[in-house]
């Protein structure tokens, strides 16, 4: 268990504030920080940031930052006349008496330290905790990227015609869930399947052309710009209009295809005929 923290802009809705706020290690960086910032500290500090009064979900929940920097100044203070090992002694042990071993006293206090800087130098941002499991609010994970084949690691045409397969396939999925309308469980896990074979090519894409995370998380963070902006997408030309139109026809093609395969499955046909008899 962790807690969910966002402190973000007071203008930011409650119920979106985890969706757009930028990861804890990114605060700061300008073309990442731009609504405020969010983390999961682990639940284990609870006893300790219970006794000196700053429980992200009842004790900080809800205030301006402005009040959480001088509450959580406050608690540092009184902190600092306790040793580590006193404070691990009182609040930082197991069932069994011992001390925790995920997180630590320092580390929490180091958390705390960085709280109130950010909330210094962001008075006019609200602070919202809550109890919850990661991962946190409104985010997918890509998942770690293996690449089978050690000739896919180089940049090639193979890259560029798997990626649109890939895309392609997974659109058509999408048009069968649009199509009926529901979202059946076995059109689910089609579109899990052909999800995970996107990001299988866009991760193996990324390595062969070494793109680094530090180039993703800038990218992230100009694209999020871009569609705040209302700037994402842009005009298309007329060339790279017919090139996504061919796109979707290729796709509309893969849909028909695939759903003819299905039909005329073993199984299918099984079925269709236990149907009418």
């Amino acid at each position: 268990m962790s807690y969910d923290i966002a402190i973000v802009r007071s203008d930011i809705p409650d119920d979106i504030a985890f969706m757009v706020a930028c990861d804890w290690q990114d605060r700061g960086l300008e073309y990442l920080d731009m609504v405020g910032t969010s983390c999961n500290p682990t639940y284990n500090y609870a006893r300790f940031f219970q006794a000196f009064h700053v429980r992200p979900t009842t004790d900080l929940h809800g205030r301006s930052a402005i009040v959480v920097k001088d509450m959580v100044d406050d608690a540092l203070k009184e902190i600092g006349k306790h040793s580590i090992d006193e404070l691990e002694r009182k609040y930082f042990l197991d069932d069994n008496g011992k001390v925790i071993r995920w997180g630590s006293i320092p580390n929490a206090i180091q958390w705390l330290r960085e709280v109130r800087d950010y909330c210094e130098q962001n008075p006019g941002y609200k602070f919202l905790g809550h109890d919850a499991e990661i991962p946190g609010h409104g985010s997918a994970s890509l998942g770690t990227v293996r690449i089978f084949s050690p000739e896919y690691a180089q940049p090639s045409d193979r890259q560029w015609r798997k990626l649109l397969e890939e895309t392609a396939e997974l659109a058509a999925v999408g048009m069968d869930w649009v199509a009926d309308g529901t979202s059946d469980s076995r059109i689910y896990d089609r579109l899990v399947e052909e999800y995970c074979d996107v990001v299988e090519a866009l991760g193996t894409f990324a390595i062969a052309y070494g793109v680094t995370d530090e180039d993703i998380r800038k990218g992230m963070g100009e694209c999020e710009k871009r569609f705040r902006n209302g700037t994402a997408g842009g005009r298309k030309t007329v060339e790279e209009n017919t090139i996504i139109d061919g796109l979707a026809e290729l796709s509309t093609r893969l849909h028909k295809v695939q759903t003819l395969e299905r039909k005329n499955s073993p199984r299918a046909l099984i079925t269709n005929r236990k149907e009418h008899q």
